[in-house]
């Protein structure tokens, strides 16, 4: 189960933590939240272009990382979750 702070709608999580974070003068809700690397959005963008099926973001890295298209530091918590 993907972490609550890997959304799909990243842009619009990425918008409210920076109000959040400009409203409260702190910056731990955008400390919080995961944005996967480019690679990762072309892709799911790939997949889905070839095949009509949209993969949530979170299987999409996990699957990039156990193919070694991705570094751990690249993935959300540093993959300890795709142990």
């Amino acid at each position: 189960m993907p972490h609550p702070m890997f959304r799909e709608d990243i842009v619009e999580a990425f918008y409210a933590a920076v109000f959040s974070a400009r409203r409260s003068r702190s910056s731990a809700a955008l400390d919080d939240l995961h944005i996967p690397v480019s690679d990762v959005f072309y892709a799911r963008a790939a997949i889905e272009a070839a095949t009509g099926v949209r993969y949530p973001l979170s299987q999409i890295e996990e699957a990039m990382f156990r193919e070694g298209m991705l570094a751990a530091e690249d993935c959300f918590e540093n993959a300890k979750h795709y142990a």
